[in-house]
């Protein structure tokens, strides 16, 4: 899935650096490169067949309830 996000949003954000050159948004900018990391690895480890599966698992206990 990662491939897919990719293809769709880009690599990547690029974020201008001139106007933010303080300890402060150094410090946010770490914990946006590591929670981009975080999302990355979670996307590569899900393929498309894994959200299917959950879609029909969640559509299964729809259906349950309802009858």
């Amino acid at each position: 899935m990662a491939q897919v996000v990719n293809c769709l949003e880009g690599e990547g954000s690029s974020r201008s650096s001139s106007a933010r050159a303080t300890a402060e948004f150094e410090v946010l900018g770490h914990l946006a490169a590591r929670l981009d990391g975080a999302r990355q690895q979670v996307l590569g480890e899900t393929t498309l067949q894994d959200l299917l599966e959950q879609r029909n698992r969640l559509g299964q206990s729809q259906v349950m309830y309802f009858i």
